[in-house]
């Protein structure tokens, strides 16, 4: 299966889209996509994300959705490049999912987050009082796993705190607003 990803990744003759429609299409009709496959779609985000970033961040939820992918996978650098390439698009789009307030919705959303706001968390922190306003559940997972991951990656490349200061500082302001 990883070997399917890595011949969609190396067919040239494939637009991004088509790129991206056939990792929809192999995980709707298997169910997951196999966890080798993850570093090639990762790289399949980095190189069409300009084109197609629409449907780069739709896969990647989808991927989310059908695989349960977990903070720390393979799937990183494509989903930091969809949150560097257009941070206005990602909030839009969690705004979309968390406004029916879905469990599930939310659910498949918050282990992408601290991938596509890592390295914009001034941004993450400015979206946080809406999430928290809007659906709590998925602020508190999104949390939690943003948490998790730079504790992970801290362990791996350094130290983080200036990063988790912005976001300490947000929740700050925000648990003084509601009490």
């Amino acid at each position: 299966m990883a070997c399917d990803i890595l011949q969609i990744q190396q067919d040239n003759s494939l637009s991004c889209s088509q790129k991206l429609d056939k990792i929809q299409n192999l995980i709707q009709n298997i169910g997951y996509l196999p966890p080798g496959g993850l570093h090639h779609v990762s790289d399949i985000f980095e190189d069409c994300v300009q084109q197609e970033h629409a449907k780069s961040l739709e896969t990647a939820y989808l991927i989310s959705e059908e695989t349960n992918i977990l903070a720390s996978s393979d799937l990183g650098r494509g989903l930091e490049a969809i949150g560097t390439h257009d941070i206005n698009a990602v909030n839009q789009f969690t705004r979309q999912k968390i406004q029916g307030q879905d469990l599930k919705k939310a659910h498949y959303l918050a282990p992408l987050i601290p991938h596509l706001y890592r390295g914009q968390e001034n941004e993450m922190a400015s979206q946080m009082p809406d999430w928290y306003n809007t659906y709590s559940y998925f602020f508190i997972r999104s949390l939690k796993r943003t948490i998790e991951y730079y504790l992970e990656d801290r362990a791996s490349k350094g130290d983080f705190d200036t990063e988790l200061q912005v976001v300490q500082t947000e929740l700050e302001d925000i648990a003084k607003t509601k009490t």
